[in-house]
């Protein structure tokens, strides 16, 4: 799995930041290994900030927690 590729399409694009910021406030759900693109235990309208930047091609730092359990 792609940290940030919220939808499965295999890219980062604007729909995964998207998904994250309406997970963030409670109106999507998202695997937090999926989402929680800076590792901070939790989806914040950050996480889908940082996700739009690098879907646009800027610099960001994507580190999400390990996927299962």
């Amino acid at each position: 799995m792609l940290c940030g590729d919220a939808d499965s399409s295999g890219a980062l694009s604007s729909t995964d930041a998207l998904i994250a910021l309406n997970a963030a406030v409670g109106l999507a759900v998202c695997e937090t290994c999926l989402c929680d693109v800076n590792d901070s235990g939790g989806i914040t309208a950050s996480d889908a900030q940082a996700l739009l930047a690098a879907a646009v091609g800027l610099p960001a730092e994507l580190v999400c927690p390990a996927c299962g359990g």
